[in-house]
């Protein structure tokens, strides 16, 4: 047929290594640690980002974003629901959990559903964790 693809690279000359070496990590790389750019360069660019970062965390829980795009329905055929039953959750977790809820109902993230809906989502929780993997917390 005379079918072929011609002219793509077969090895690349700035791999010096073979895929099963051994590759040392560099030991003082500190994950979230190592900024781009000099000290004042990294200054800098968070100076010039401060003012957005203060906007954002002047937003209020439970306020509604006003772009139009934003918005995210859910359209379900008549007499459809989603219910998904509770499952057990962890004891050690239930503090976590009922303080998350309670801010949640603070700020109107969420309302209380009425008795009988035929309506639920599952909560779920999750393992916070630090830089090193140590649990320090649930979500």
């Amino acid at each position: 047929l005379g079918i072929g693809i011609y002219g793509l690279p077969t090895t690349f000359d700035e791999v010096k290594h073979k895929p099963n070496d051994n590759i040392e990590i560099e030991e003082d790389l500190i994950p979230n640690e190592c900024p781009a750019g000099s000290v004042a360069e990294h200054k800098e660019m968070l100076n010039h980002i401060q003012p957005f970062i203060d906007q954002n965390m002047s937003i209020k829980p439970g306020s509604f974003c006003t772009i139009s795009e934003s918005v995210i329905t859910i359209d379900t055929p008549d007499g459809v629901t989603s219910y998904r039953r509770q499952y057990p959750l962890p004891e050690s977790c239930k503090q976590a959990i009922r303080e998350t809820v309670d801010k949640w109902l603070k700020e109107g993230t969420i309302v209380r559903a009425p008795a009988n809906t035929s309506w639920n989502s599952a909560l779920t929780v999750v393992s916070k964790r630090n830089s090193k993997g140590e649990i320090t917390g649930h979500r």
